[in-house]
């Protein structure tokens, strides 16, 4: 059956999360409501396809990036990428921007 073959909810590895829990959470909300993942959000800016986001969106972008210290914390971080939290991740994806 399905159920057997499901990994347990205790399998699955815990979240890292950095940030400020307020920063993470927001940040988080406003990722989800660009309907792309954070390497589109990225490529689209560094190609400059600006055409790519709504005003509201670019606001928005504004709004949530990342702090020197935050960048900074972030990279220091040596463990698995894909447990990091959704803002941790998206830090790390457009600190790879060039003149984020």
């Amino acid at each position: 059956s399905p159920r057997e073959t499901a990994p347990s909810a205790a399998a699955k590895p815990q979240l890292v999360t950095l940030l400020d829990p307020k920063t993470a959470n927001n940040s988080a909300i406003a990722i989800s409501r660009f309907k792309m993942t954070h390497k589109q959000i990225a490529d689209a800016l560094t190609e400059g396809e600006f055409d790519a986001f709504t005003a509201e969106q670019l606001a928005a972008l504004l709004n949530i990036l990342p702090s020197a210290e935050d960048v900074e914390l972030v990279r220091a971080y040596d463990g698995a990428r894909d447990v990091l939290g959704k803002a941790e991740q998206f830090v790390l994806t457009i600190a790879e921007v060039p003149r984020y």
